[in-house]
């Protein structure tokens, strides 16, 4: 029988494998689009557009147009929750990019390359894709003013919903926008409600990583493999050796597409 300290280091080793290496990437790529898609749920369920009519009458209470203020602090909590949402899509965007160089790289001829970057386009070099890289800028540096944005809501309950829309009229000259995010404002016409960006762009983002995620272990379903393979034997030799084994919070990472 295996000594038990030979066992512990082999179980080491496996950090050296191209597939933990691999797997780790893909936990810490999920773990951005994680908090991604929470800034997500946050925004749109602050401006009414979770289902939750409770929380949307308890923001539709803040807005009052005879209270500047009260508005204000309406105007101030969009502004920090887009500013979330769109830095966590631009984080997303240069950690998917880091991802792909590595466990992806271009392959000329190659499918799973022609894909990855038709997919890229749509997302990232869209119009839309450049709107909102572009609109994080904009948020950064010029919060969401007053002028900019107003409120709308229904009176029947089961539609009761809020929104901020940005002047296009408004946005236009604040900055040096490229000619796709022009194009974007110029179709999207006088208002372009915030919460409407956020679900088109969400929507593209997943699809996205869903196929990235893919694509990367089909590229990589050897060392994967070898991984797994591994794992199970010194998994089993531990439980021969020690018994059944207490999770290790630094041992090999949880696959996220379990």
């Amino acid at each position: 029988m295996a000594r038990l300290d030979d066992l512990l280091d082999e179980k080491d080793r496996l950090r050296e494998l191209d597939g933990w290496q691999i797997r780790r990437a893909l936990v810490a790529l999920k773990r951005s689009l994680g908090v991604f898609e929470a800034n997500s749920r946050e925004l749109q369920a602050f401006l009414g557009h979770d289902g939750d009519a409770r929380k949307t009458r308890a923001v539709l209470e803040m807005i009052d147009f005879s209270n500047r203020q009260g508005f204000g602090q309406f105007l101030d909590e969009t502004d920090r929750l887009l500013h979330n949402f769109l830095a966590a899509a631009e984080s997303l965007r240069d950690h998917a990019a880091a991802i792909q160089r590595a466990y992806l790289p271009d392959v000329p001829g190659d499918a799973d390359t022609d894909e990855y970057w038709a997919r890229e386009r749509v997302v990232f070099n869209s119009s839309l894709g450049a709107f909102v890289t572009e609109l994080r800028n904009h948020v950064l540096h010029d919060r969401i003013p007053e002028t900019d944005g107003f409120a709308v809501w229904s009176s029947e309950p089961a539609d009761l919903k809020s929104g901020i829309a940005l002047k296009t009229a408004e946005l236009l000259p604040a900055r040096n926008w490229s000619k796709k995010a022009r194009r974007y404002m110029s179709e999207a016409g006088d208002d372009i409600l915030i919460h409407e960006i956020a679900a088109d762009y969400r929507e593209l983002v997943l699809d996205f990583y869903e196929w990235v995620d893919g694509a990367i272990r089909r590229r990589n379903e050897h060392a994967l493999a070898e991984l797994d393979s591994r794992e199970a034997r010194v998994g089993e030799a531990l439980k021969r050796a020690w018994g059944p084994p207490i999770d290790d919070p630094m041992g090999v990472p949880n696959d996220p597409g379990v």
